[in-house]
């Protein structure tokens, strides 16, 4: 979780201390900070990192992920811009850089920077996924599917790896090809096809409301309307969860030692989106408060859940 008490309380002295490394210490402690969801502590050190090294690409990425979260695109893109003229092989400046073109339907400004990507790392996982979906969204699907199956004959360690670079969650990466393949078969109307892609993205990450919402539009297309159905009670319930997340994202911009909220933020984490986000964020919560129950209770129920799973497929085997 990042002992943010303890770095605050030495941040000052390791800064003056010449045996420290200081660009280290002010990424340990914004890492910290964004992990804690204290954004306006973590903005306060990258303005004097970037001060205090203005050479270094680094503090421009974190101020752009920061500013991409709270929905600044257009300062966002201009931060990552700014670390990619800094050091112009930075992958996950401009991996962010072409996510944000393609959310804004700028298909060719996102397929250059994924270039770039691959130019600095021939096979890096996540910038070829990326590129993929470019070409889908241009209906090139016959190249985006030659790309994502080169991805699958990739070591699954690598793909963790080259998502986790650019700054993607573990569950994101999970069924990434998946996902892809399934929707690049919907839309090229291969729809049995689709629907095995899909469900392989589900059960990969059964979390995955984008997945579920394609393969019941599968479903709808092969006429099994009932499986639709089910699909869409289940991103239904998810979205509704999400929507109380934003609110209570909300509420702790307002009260930062809020654990009870950053327990709820932690359940619903756990439930309909990631279970590993979801342990940081009760463990989180344990952090600023250890009594708290709600916390306490959610990590018991998930260790004694997880611990039952180990068990039957032990005794499945």
């Amino acid at each position: 979780v990042g002992d943010l008490k303890n770095l605050e309380q030495h941040l000052a002295d390791m800064l003056i201390d010449p045996r420290g490394n200081a660009a280290d210490i002010c990424e340990t402690f914004v890492n910290s900070c964004i992990l804690n969801y204290r954004f306006a502590d973590a903005q306060r050190v990258i303005e004097v990192w970037q001060a205090d090294f203005p050479e270094d690409p680094l503090p421009h990425y974190y101020q752009g992920r920061i500013l991409e979260h709270q929905g600044n695109w257009s300062l966002a893109e201009t931060e990552f811009k700014t670390a990619l003229k800094l050091n112009p092989g930075d992958i996950p400046a401009a991996y962010n850089l072409a996510r944000i073109k393609l959310s804004h339907n700028e298909v060719d400004a996102a397929l250059d920077y994924y270039q770039q990507c691959l130019q600095q790392q021939k096979q890096h996982a996540a910038a070829l996924v990326g590129m993929a979906r470019c070409l889908r969204m241009q209906q090139d699907v016959s190249a985006a599917r030659e790309i994502l199956k080169q991805v699958q004959q990739l070591p699954e360690s690598q793909i963790m790896k080259d998502f986790r670079e650019v700054g993607d969650p573990a569950h994101a990466a999970s069924n990434a090809v998946t996902l892809q393949l399934g929707q690049l078969e919907l839309s090229a109307g291969n729809y049995q096809q689709a629907v095995t892609n899909l469900e392989t993205a589900v059960s990969q990450n059964p979390k995955d409301r984008k997945a579920r919402l394609a393969l019941a539009d599968a479903y709808r297309k092969i006429k099994k309307l009932k499986k639709a159905e089910a699909e869409i009670q289940i991103v239904q319930k998810t979205q509704a969860a999400i929507t109380r997340l934003d609110e209570c994202f909300d509420l702790l911009q307002k009260d930062l030692n809020n654990a009870e909220l950053r327990a709820e933020i932690g359940e619903i984490f756990l439930e309909h989106i990631s279970d590993n986000q979801g342990i940081v964020w009760l463990k989180n919560a344990l952090y600023y408060d250890p009594d708290n129950q709600r916390a306490t209770q959610a990590l018991k129920k998930y260790y004694e859940r997880s611990d039952n799973e180990k068990q039957n497929t032990g005794s499945d085997k």
